[in-house]
């Protein structure tokens, strides 16, 4: 059964004459009020103010928003600053579906680093195979200071919104700090990079499964993730970690928690006209009974928090690790050009008993930090005790049982 309801990235394809110049960066600003740039900025604004969920976007506080970025548009000297400053307006919307999203006519690139933000510190928690990154040296636990002069305190998580992200086939220069302390710049090139990454599984030492979930944003996830439960069914115990980076469907979502619960509902969506819909799980034939622990932290998002959550309102999981992002809206792309998307979060989302997620995130039960020397030394605390706790469960639901037979 699928679920009729809105996903959480929807991407729509509107027809657009180009805003853009094809050639060069320079942009022409004879005449402001019709210029390319002034026309980007103009529909960037109108698809806010038409088609995000909170009614104060038709009202004057985001009026007065257009009014402070127009003289900066106008001045904008080449398209990467355009860009710069369309993304800074949207960070003001402090909405965390709302975002311009350069493409680059389907050029965009990245270096293929997955990063951790700890305090005002980064540092690179998985770099991809065969990427600028791997080929460029780059390490997990290599701290990161800056990425193009933007400093570490204020770096995004979110590839899609990351200061690594760009016009594949141009450099970055990213400033690191090696384990001894040693600090240096690199230049590196960006290239194609695919975040979609697949579900990853195993086995413990101590018999307890782990799945790692790093989105649901591929239908392949739900296939992926019954060939791992599969495997991992006799498991006393069931790690699940969905620390980031990428959120998803409510379908897929839906279909994966299926596993572990009957027919719930997960959230309602509602739109600014006020009519909600409800998503609900999709039980699966075989269900998973044992202890189930899931990790997050502050990358989890959007529809990684929706998993978490629904398992615990359901009583069917413990949380471990940090606060989660607190992103949690129904976001739809809206295509302008060959160039740039808009993401406007168009559906509000609360769920059946602890309400409106966003901002607030997912309160972990159990509150366990890690540090940039523990991924240097390559130490997971969040693992680590997850593990212990199932094992802690285990052994005394084993202890009740030998009682409970003894008499």
């Amino acid at each position: 059964m699928r679920l009729q309801v809105s996903r959480f990235i929807l991407t729509i394809a509107l027809l657009a004459s180009c805003l853009l110049a094809n050639g060069g960066t320079a942009l022409q600003a004879q005449d402001h009020h019709s210029s390319e740039p002034m026309k980007l900025f103009s529909r960037v604004w109108q698809v806010i103010r038409e088609g995000h969920y909170d009614p104060r976007f038709a009202g004057r506080e985001w009026q007065e928003v257009r009014e402070r970025f127009r003289p900066r548009i106008e001045a904008a000297r080449d398209r990467e600053e355009l860009y710069r400053i369309l993304k800074e307006m949207l960070e003001e919307a402090d909405s965390s579906h709302t975002a311009f999203i350069p493409t680059y006519n389907g050029q965009q690139g990245d270096i293929g680093i997955l990063i951790k933000r700890i305090g005002d510190r980064a540092c690179i928690t998985k770099v991809f195979p065969n990427s600028p990154a791997e080929r460029a040296g780059l390490k997990v636990g290599d701290e990161i200071v800056s990425v193009d002069g933007v400093p570490a305190r204020r770096l995004q998580v979110n590839p899609v919104k990351s200061e690594l992200r760009g016009r594949r086939g141009t450099p970055v220069t990213i400033e690191l700090r090696y384990p001894n302390g040693r600090v240096v710049k690199r230049q590196i090139v960006r290239d194609e990079i695919n975040y979609e990454l697949p579900i990853e599984s195993r086995q413990l030492p101590s018999g307890i499964g782990y799945i790692r979930i790093y989105n649901f944003a591929d239908p392949e996830r739900v296939p992926q993730f019954k060939e791992a439960i599969n495997r991992l069914k006799d498991a006393p115990g069931l790690i699940i970690d969905v620390r980031g980076p990428n959120g998803g469907y409510p379908a897929i979502v839906g279909n994966i928690l299926g596993y572990f619960v009957g027919r719930v509902e997960m959230m309602t969506l509602t739109a600014r006209n006020g009519k909600p819909s409800v998503a609900f799980t999709t039980p699966q034939k075989e269900r998973y009974e044992g202890k189930v622990v899931v990790i997050v932290d502050e990358r989890s998002r959007s529809g990684q928090e929706i998993f978490a959550n629904t398992l615990r309102e359901q009583g069917r999981a413990l949380i471990v690790g940090t606060r989660s992002c607190g992103c949690v809206e129904g976001g739809v792309y809206v295509r302008l050009s060959g160039e740039a998307v808009v993401e406007v979060s168009r559906l509000s989302i609360v769920t059946p008993r602890n309400g409106n997620l966003e901002r607030v995130g997912v309160i972990p039960d159990k509150i366990v930090n890690i540090t940039i020397e523990d991924i240097v030394g390559g130490r997971d605390p969040q693992l680590a005790a997850a593990e212990a706790e199932l094992l802690s469960q285990i052994a005394s639901q084993q202890s009740k049982s030998l009682l409970k037979s003894a008499r």
